[in-house]
């Protein structure tokens, strides 16, 4: 596990030295790091060079940057012992320049304070001396991110999860809490559920798994609670862990989230059929439409003379008039990279409510998600807000693109006159670097009319978001199809000539007699939508020329999403067979994903996966009705193929193999015929080679009876025969 991603994380070692019958006295660490902090570190370890121990700043553990730490935390009880060591680290050499220093209280009778003075580190010894009668007893203390949360909390905070935070939609929120064991006797949790939650938003609120049984004197056992709630609102809530302690048997504290309603995207542009009325125009520098040896989804905007923007510049890249009639509630999306090498060279975004008359700068540093990383862009203007820098440490094979996204202000709800603009300059000097790069520029919104789909498959409509259906192409067999108009809302597969696929209706191609839509591996041919896609519930009907097993180098990626808002060349999310799809499985021959795999759950709690794992027998080759889905209690994901229940295997973390929490997505952009990661720079090859004839998406799981109506549709129309949900 990294380090730097498990931040504060406290690991407690059930070594020799916690031995209940030895004397024992409680440890405490006050730390002090006024500035600089993101430079320090700290371990302990026991006289037999065990580690106890790792701290911190949470929000800038060790990566050198500038800030401030003020905290204290409790080692529990320890034997009594001499020679214990703390080792002092400075991540850059020149000791903790920023002041400060650590003081190490043994009981309440003695204490060392410590300090790095220079270098890199430095090995300080002390000891634990006297006694500490309540380390003959359990005692509980809870914490997050190594924060401890007082027992009888009622204030809520991110910092320790506490606040669970904000989310659009009925989607899980995960957090992290540990139950610690400060006391030198046995801690143990009541009965088989010692974690409930109480209160008007208490039905909310779940754990993945019970914290049960024994936690020994100085030892830890986590736990992940998570929130879903159906409908907007506020979820609050009384957190009650039971157990033997002898006075805090109940150790409660209050929790709370909020869920909003959920967005449509209403327009989305990713330029790869042209500029479509964005225009550029600058001084000594101009936005250029087309590709650079930055990967990307197809075309992008880019500064010219990329690689060496020139000094004293300035580039405008405005938007056409766009209409928010319709929509409140907005945001901006967009994807870009920044190489400037220099604090003072950057990019923002500008908005217009009045067709262009007037601007305003859209947003400050940290206003938004990944907004503006710098306060300082003077070539923009004087202590402009902006991106600046090298955005990633990528290499150049993957797209070094990173998603961000900000609230509009309500003077952009419903009118028909905004306009964007996304502004680079350059001060004088001569520190430069490559330039910066935008696409995939999208706005979202709640409709003030919620759309409802007029018709679906099978006549089920109810929470449609997309429906592509061949049948219902007006053309003729052989002509490319540039746009396939989604029978649903207004989420049309679109894809410009160099890789759009082609309308077949001919024997050779036909499926069941019917028309279908033909991909073509060796001409890399797919498409792109700009939302519609969720996870809850969504069918494809598809066969492949090719012989897909899950020995199959080349796997397929038939339906994917765009989720990750970083490093989306590993990004495998949505529907693929063969294999490897994901490091997260192994010998999968079709499998469903959410986000990037992570080495371990402490990295990345928002990625999840669900595959049918078999021999390398099983093929396709033939027509397949595949449908994925929730199961009845939201928990799980099912997959099935012509109507046979098929997953059985969970995805796990890359490292450390822990099981993945159940996680989903709601109404995003798709790529259909092709993985998202490969257009982004991953070199597997996963286009689909063969014909889709449907595809479409319910925003919830279906009942029983109607995902049996649409079954009995598509296989009289393709000609399939169905199986049982149970049989093999």
């Amino acid at each position: 596990m990294k380090l730097k991603l498990l931040s504060l994380l406290f690991f407690l070692l059930n070594t020799g030295v916690f031995i209940s019958n030895a004397q024992q006295n409680n440890v405490s660490i006050d730390i002090n790091w006024p500035s600089w902090s993101g430079d320090n570190q700290i371990e302990i370890f026991d006289p037999s060079n065990n580690l106890i121990a790792t701290y911190c700043d949470p929000a800038r553990c060790f990566n050198g940057t500038n800030g401030n730490y003020n905290t204290t935390v409790s080692l529990g009880c320890l034997a009594v012992a001499n020679n214990y060591r703390v080792v002092l680290r400075d991540s850059y050499g020149d000791g903790w320049n920023g002041g400060g220093n650590i003081v190490i209280n043994i009981g309440t009778a003695n204490s060392y304070v410590f300090a790095l003075g220079a270098g890199n580190s430095s090995t300080e010894s002390f000891n634990v001396t006297g006694s500490n009668l309540s380390c003959n007893t359990p005692d509980i203390s809870i914490t997050a991110n190594n924060i401890e949360i007082a027992d009888g909390a009622t204030g809520t905070s991110t910092a320790n999860n506490t606040d669970f935070g904000n989310v659009e939609g009925p989607k899980r929120i995960y957090r992290k809490f540990t139950i610690n064991n400060l006391g030198g006797q046995e801690l143990i949790m009541s009965g088989s559920n010692p974690v409930t939650f109480f209160g008007a938003g208490g039905a909310f609120y779940d754990v993945v798994e019970q914290p049960t049984g024994i936690i020994p004197g100085g030892g830890s056992l986590s736990f992940f609670a998570y929130v879903t709630r159906p409908t907007p609102g506020t979820s609050s809530a009384t957190c009650t862990i039971n157990s033997n302690d002898p006075d805090e048997a109940s150790y409660t504290f209050e929790v709370t989230s909020t869920s909003t309603a959920k967005k449509s995207t209403f327009f989305y542009e990713n330029f790869d059929s042209g500029a479509n009325g964005w225009t550029s125009n600058g001084t000594n520098l101009n936005w250029t439409l087309g590709t650079t040896f930055e990967n990307g989804e197809g075309l992008y905007f880019y500064t010219d003379n990329f690689n060496n923007y020139p000094r004293d510049a300035r580039a405008t890249l405005e938007s056409p008039t766009i209409s928010t009639l319709g929509y409140t509630n907005l945001e901006f999306q967009l994807d870009f990279r920044t190489n400037t090498n220099d604090v003072n060279d950057g990019m923002r975004v500008e908005y217009s409510a009045n067709n262009g008359l007037t601007w305003d700068v859209l947003g400050a540093q940290n206003s938004g998600v990944n907004w503006y990383n710098g306060n300082n862009v003077d070539a923009l203007s004087n202590d402009s807000h902006g991106w600046v820098g090298d955005n990633s440490t990528l290499g150049t094979a993957d797209s070094r693109f990173e998603n961000a996204s900000h609230e509009l202000p309500a003077i952009l709800n419903n009118n028909p006159l905004v306009k964007f603009r996304v502004v680079f300059a350059s001060d004088g000097d001569n520190t430069r670097d490559d330039g910066v790069l935008v696409d995939n520029i999208m706005l979202r919104g709640i409709p003030n009319t919620i759309p409802v789909a007029p018709d679906g498959p099978a006549n089920v409509s109810d929470d449609l978001s997309l429906w592509l259906r061949a049948s219902d192409i007006a053309s003729t067999d052989g002509t490319q199809i540039l746009t396939w108009e989604d029978l649903a809302l207004d989420n049309d597969a679109k894809e410009a000539s160099l890789n759009a696929p082609f309308y077949v209706n001919n024997v050779d191609k036909n499926v069941n007699f019917n028309p279908a839509v033909d991909f073509d591996r060796a001409s890399q041919q797919h498409m792109k939508g700009k939302a519609g896609f969720n996870s809850n519930d969504y069918w494809i009907v598809v066969k492949s020329t090719l012989d897909i097993s899950n020995s199959n180098a080349g796997e397929t990626m038939l339906l994917s999403a765009k989720v990750s808002s970083e490093n989306p060349a590993k990004d495998p999310s949505g529907l693929g067979w063969g294999g490897p799809v994901s490091a997260r499985y192994n010998d999968e021959v079709l499998a469903h994903s959410v986000e990037t795999v992570p080495t371990a759950l402490t990295d990345n709690l928002l990625s999840y996966g669900r595959a049918y794992s078999d021999p390398p027998t099983r093929t396709f080759n033939d027509v397949n009705i595949i449908n994925v889905k929730n199961d009845p209690s939201n928990n799980s994901t099912e997959i099935y193929i012509n109507g046979r229940k098929v997953d059985n295997a969970n995805g796990v973390t890359s490292s450390s193999g822990e099981t993945l929490l159940f996680n989903g997505f709601l109404d995003k952009a798709y790529y259909l015929g092709a993985g998202r990661y490969q257009l982004n720079g991953l070199p597997f090859e996963t286009h689909l080679n063969g014909q889709i004839t449907e595809v479409f998406s319910y925003s919830d799981r279906l009942a029983i009876d109607d995902q049996q109506k649409v079954y009995s549709y598509l296989a009289i129309k393709n000609g399939i025969t169905l199986h049982e949900p149970a049989s093999t």
